[in-house]
């Protein structure tokens, strides 16, 4: 078991256990549904395909569609991260440079597939910091021996080829520190190769952090367990149940799509002795031989050259030639799809709204958008209470690279909730903040134009308060709040 490999242990394969080759090759599958392809892991589908080979199997890729409808309602807007204002500058810096916001929307697409996703924080050469993804399939946790969520340490390797042999890199992660080694082949430390692939990094680093500069980022957690859960566990059957019957209708639709025609049979009769004289003559004039003439007028090939199914008129009197067409009602199968994906629905908390299917052909309010949406909002929500603590973490070990030291706690992360910005509703919501003396003007600006930065908003502010001197100042009279006297005195002064 994983949890029994302490950092640094020796490794006798790789991966290391055969419980860690088992969650690569589920995440593996899971990665495949993403992507679409569907090939022996939803197995029902596949038998529809080997029972009907002639049938078109329709592909309907719902598992890529609700993770990234996920990772928009979660990372589709602007993160707000916010740390002390003396430090406010350098997250900012950090934000822009490691490119965070396309890389969160990443993270939360793996995610949302195999159950979760490390991040790693790490400085270059340049003094550089960078966050960037791991792969499930190359990190491998040590946890403690009686607490399987606590961790001892956090590996990183992969395969190297030099030649005709195979290496393993390993990088070790430990609170304060990180190992750097490479295996070889009998998977012993190889020092010559170390130094000949990374000259000059050193194979222990102290990192000045009190954790580890890698972090497992969780779609949503189960019990008392340490890997993530993937959204697909309870949308696989009904989604590969919606492709085989939208599968078998289109099967069914694509047999009738062409009808063919009833005909008499004296009608076959007649073409047959047509075409026998048109052979007869061909050969008459030696324009083809007698050999070819026999394969054109073979009756095998006749009927199905005609397409056409050939009665005797008494069989159908009155009634031909006609074309065979399809009575048959399709209103039972298209109820069962509307049930289908009304369960699909339920199971991926997913509402029509967020697909862009809606009963309701007007411009709502951002309010009512909400409320349509609350199922959505609540599992994104979930999703977002289990990644916070790890993105915390990750952005506290970045900025301790770059040279600050924070608490968690003084570490804030605000997440949109994805749905179309109402200007107009979040104007009159932060007018009524200011009026009731329950927000600063400057949280006020940020709530109603989200599009810009604190600092853009402390600037708009001050221009503001600039203006509004000057119009104050610009030599027109002022007059105090005292009562004027018939005289046209104020009251309040000397007369």
């Amino acid at each position: 078991m994983s949890s029994n490999l302490q950092p640094g242990d020796p490794w006798k394969s790789y991966p290391p256990t055969q419980e860690d080759q088992q969650r690569i090759d589920k995440a593996q599958e899971m990665e495949k549904l993403y992507e679409g392809e569907f090939e022996n892991i939803l197995v029902r589908l596949d038998r529809f395909k080997a029972k009907f080979a002639d049938a078109q199997a329709i592909r309907l890729n719902f598992f890529q569609v609700m993770s990234q409808e996920f990772s928009k309602l979660l990372f589709g807007e602007d993160v707000e991260i916010n740390v002390p204002k003396a430090h406010q500058d350098v997250m900012d810096e950090l934000l822009e440079s490691t490119a965070l916001q396309s890389k969160l929307m990443q993270m939360s697409d793996i995610a949302s597939s195999v159950g979760g996703c490390p991040l790693k924080a790490w400085r270059d050469a340049s003094g550089k910091v960078h966050i960037d993804l791991v792969s499930n399939s190359i990190y491998f946790p040590s946890f403690d021996p009686d607490d399987c969520t606590l961790l001892t340490g956090q590996t990183i390797a992969w395969e190297r080829i030099d030649g005709d042999k195979k290496y393993i890199v390993r990088e070790i992660h430990t609170p304060g520190k990180v190992r750097r080694e490479v295996l070889n082949e009998q998977f012993e430390p190889n020092d010559a190769k170390y130094q000949e692939w990374y000259p000059g990094i050193p194979q222990d680093t102290a990192t000045g952090y009190d954790g580890m500069l890698v972090e497992y980022i969780p779609n949503y957690r189960f019990g008392n367990e340490f890997w993530g859960v993937s959204d697909y566990v309870k949308i696989k059957d009904v989604v590969e149940e919606i492709m085989i019957r939208m599968s078998s209708i289109a099967d069914i639709l694509d047999k009738h799509a062409r009808p063919k025609q009833v005909m008499p049979a004296e009608l076959l009769d007649k073409i047959q002795n047509m075409l026998q004289e048109f052979r007869n003559d061909m050969v008459g004039t030696g324009m083809i031989s007698r050999t070819e003439a026999d394969v054109m007028t073979r009756s095998g090939n006749l009927p199905s050259n005609l397409d056409a199914i050939y009665v005797p008129a008494e069989a159908d009197k009155g009634n031909l030639p006609r074309m065979v067409t399809w009575d048959a009602n399709m209103t039972g199968a298209m109820d069962e799809l509307d049930r289908l994906f009304d369960l699909f629905l339920s199971l991926s908390s997913m509402t029509p709204e967020v697909f862009g299917i809606s009963k309701y052909g007007v411009s709502e309010s951002g309010r009512a958008l909400k409320f349509r949406n609350r199922r959505t909002l609540s599992e994104c929500n979930r999703k977002r209470q289990f990644m916070l603590p790890g993105l915390k973490n990750i952005i506290r070990a970045a900025l301790s690279l770059s040279g600050v030291d924070i608490n968690r706690r003084d570490i804030g992360i605000i997440m949109q909730d994805g749905l179309p910005f109402d200007e107009l509703e979040a104007t009159q919501i932060s007018a009524a903040w200011v009026s009731a003396e329950l927000a600063t003007r400057e949280s006020a600006m940020l709530n109603a134009r989200p599009d810009i930065t604190r600092k853009q908003a402390q600037q708009e502010l001050a221009e503001i308060d600039a203006k509004n001197a000057l119009s104050q100042d610009d030599g027109m009279p002022t007059f105090s709040r005292g009562a004027v006297t018939p005289d046209g005195y104020n009251s309040e002064e000397d007369t």
